[in-house]
């Protein structure tokens, strides 16, 4: 020991070394007690792991859920304590078992579970505890099982599937902060006159200037002759009101830091935002969009229907669609044949090789067997609810039903966002005239054709279709993920004046169509000043 030390320095030297000792005895006790450990007690710690093994490897192990099948519906932000089952088939006692879980989609495990041994024919549960990333269909796939020797010195490992689908819900506020809310809001809100009788159902809500596209009866002639300039009327409608929720689902909504972040935030603002529609007694409809319209909820009224959207809104992580998606279909298929081998240990290769051939013959006419049992166990509502064109090949069908989530096109095509906005508008003129409240959730990256719009901004504004658009600004969202260092600063920097100075251009040509653009982040998401 060094003589420079201080007597509480001596001291802290001292009890570091003492807790060093104790815990590599507690961690491999054999190669403190005895040093450098002589090959024959490492042959045979290998040995007696051997046998061990070689349960793992015939998955005599056997891993699996308890509770009723089919999916999991949990709610985002909650944490789940999932009892899983183990049990050994074999005739060897196990050593010491750690899992280390294996997951698709938006779910992770908090800490994988240990077990300090299991007798043969013995059957023990484990609670894992799950947390949720993001809404939509998830899945635990399995467990990397690490299988530690009895006096610690060698550990084996081998994959055990155990497959459970999970639905992970959107988020909804309680009683309670929503009625705080709702006061505060209709605090702020102008309130509105007795309703009387009257020939055209409504009651005048404001005055203010006249816009292209209004019609003629809208216009204040006592006030525009007082003004000099063109003053139209704004009504509330006395009757049930009307609102379409259209949702952008593009591959830039799904990105940001971290990814998926702002398209979550979004779901929530838009299923609180229907709940407290539909609790005020208005019409809901849902759209979901990209270049085209991909689903649709009809109108509808009641929580029932607040639960249709909810089934749809869940369905959107697990898209599978040829065209929202970036493989093809040799592609899926090369990649559900490299999951069953590892998952089922089927082997659909024309050879050996990791590289070889998939035997698409063979892998098609499996699925096409296996599809009654998957749907069986795995099939839910929120699967493909709304889908406009839900048919897909058996290979996609496969991966939705299981929670495997296929990456998303790269979204370099130009003109696509725009073609979905004007189908969007097509929808909102189906639904008929009169007071339609349009709100669209969009990102508004890639809108560069804005002039596209403008015929059919105008038509609607005829018929009575209130549109405006909320955009979530992508580095507003996930700025506690982000560590604070003075180059990912400086990057963020860039890449935030970069985009604030695209997404204002955009915004201004969009509102010069006479369509109001709000730019959010994630805290205007989640309070009452957006709408």
């Amino acid at each position: 020991m060094s003589p420079y030390l201080t007597p509480s320095g001596k001291w802290l030297f001292a009890s570091g070394a003492l807790f060093t000792i104790f815990g590599a005895l507690a961690r491999e006790p054999v190669l403190v007690l005895l040093g450098q450990v002589p090959w024959w007690v490492l042959l045979g710690a290998m040995m007696l792991i051997l046998t061990q093994s070689r349960a793992l490897q015939r998955r005599q192990v056997v891993l699996g859920v308890d509770g009723a099948p089919g999916p999991l519906r949990i709610r985002y932000g909650q944490r789940y304590r999932l009892p899983i089952s183990v049990s050994n088939a074999s005739t060897d006692r196990l050593g010491a078992l750690a899992l280390e879980p294996v997951t698709s989609g938006g779910i992770c495990v908090e800490s994988g579970p240990t077990l300090g041994g299991l007798a043969p024919g013995h059957k023990v549960s484990v609670p894992v505890v799950l947390e949720t990333r993001h809404v939509g269909r998830a899945s635990l796939q399995g467990f990397e099982v690490v299988l530690r020797g009895r006096l610690g010195l060698v550990e084996t490992r081998d994959y055990l599937p155990c497959v459970q689908v999970i639905e992970i819900f959107p988020k909804l506020t309680h009683g309670a902060q929503r009625r705080a809310r709702a006061r505060l809001a209709s605090a702020a809100r102008p309130r509105r006159a007795v309703a009387r009788a009257a020939a055209s159902g409504t009651d005048l809500r404001e005055l203010r200037d006249y816009q292209p596209g209004d019609p003629l009866r809208t216009v204040a002639w006592k006030a525009t002759v007082r003004q000099r300039r063109l003053i139209a009327r704004e009504f509330d409608d006395e009757r049930t009101h009307r609102r379409l929720f259209a949702l952008d689902i593009s591959t830039s909504m799904l990105s940001g830091t971290p990814p998926g972040r702002k398209f979550d935030e979004v779901i929530h603002h838009v299923v609180e935002q229907a709940r407290d529609a539909l609790e005020r007694g208005d019409e809901v409809a849902l759209l979901t969009f990209d270049h085209a319209i991909f689903g649709r909820v009809e109108t509808g009224s009641g929580a029932p229907h607040l639960q249709r959207m909810l089934r749809h809104l869940v369905g959107l992580r697990s898209i599978v669609d040829a065209r929202r998606t970036a493989w093809d279909e040799a592609a899926v298929e090369r990649f559900i044949a490299d999951y069953l081998l590892i998952q089922e240990r089927l082997d659909f290769r024309r050879q050996q090789g990791l590289e070889a051939a998939v035997d698409t013959r063979l892998l098609r006419r499996w699925l096409r067997a296996q599809l009654p049992w998957e749907l069986a166990r795995w099939a839910s509502d929120a699967e493909s609810h709304g889908v406009i064109d839900a048919q897909v090949s058996d290979a996609r069908r496969f991966a939705r039903l299981r929670g495997l989530e296929l990456p998303p096109p790269s979204e370099m095509r130009a003109g696509t966002k725009v073609a979905g906005l004007q189908a969007v508008f097509e929808e909102a003129l189906r639904m008929g005239r009169g007071p339609l409240q349009l709100v669209i959730y969009s990102d508004l990256c890639g809108l560069n054709e804005v002039d596209a719009l403008e015929r059919y901004v105008r038509l609607a504004r005829r018929r009575g279709v209130d549109a405006r658009v909320v955009a979530p600004f992508t580095p507003a969202f996930g700025v506690e993920d982000i560590p604070f260092e003075a180059h990912h600063e400086r990057i963020r920097e860039i890449f935030s004046i970069a985009e604030a100075d695209d997404r204002a251009g955009t915004a201004s040509r969009v509102e010069a169509l006479g369509v109001p653009v709000a730019l959010v982040g994630s805290d205007a998401l989640r309070g009452e000043g957006v709408l």
